[in-house]
Formats: C-alpha cells, structure tokens, sequence
C-alpha cells in the first residue's frame, strides 16, 4: 500500500527540490530581500516570464441601418456626393 504523504515539496523549475521556497535572506529584520540564493531567483524568473496573452480582436463589425437626409449645406465641410448642396 502507499504511504500518506505528509509533507509538501517544492521543486524548482530545473526540478531539483527546495526545502523553504519562501524562505528568503534579508539584510536586517526588516530590510530588503537579498537575491543570493537560486530558489527566489528562479521564482522571480518564472514570474517575470509568464506569457500575456495578446487580446484577441473579433471580426463582427457594426452597421447603421435606417435612412441618410442632408439638412444643410455641406459643401464647405465634405466634397462626398453623399451630401449635396441642398
């Protein structure tokens, strides 16, 4: 029969196991985190590299339905034939 497996392990991305993942060196209680051990350094570098997906523009278009009537003259604004001088 197998065993229960009671403990948790980590493993970096080389597959190499790490005992405290998280455990990283500080300088001082509460100082900055020091990037000398390889299991931050690979954690951050698997962050760092994670793919964004590029956003994914639909083909579906939009319309206007209904009917066009110029009101006004719009030759100082359009050359169009769509709106001739009324």
């Amino acid at each position: 029969s197998h065993a229960a497996v009671t403990e948790t392990t980590f493993a970096a991305s080389n597959g190499a196991s790490i005992a405290q993942p998280y455990a990283w060196s500080q300088a001082g209680p509460s100082g900055p985190l020091s990037l000398q051990d390889f299991a931050s350094i690979d954690l951050l570098a698997h962050f760092d590299r994670e793919r964004i997906p590029e956003r994914i523009m639909s083909a579906l278009g939009a319309g206007a339905h209904g009917y066009f009537k110029v009101t006004h003259d719009m030759s100082n604004v359009t050359h169009l034939s769509l709106c001739p001088p009324t």
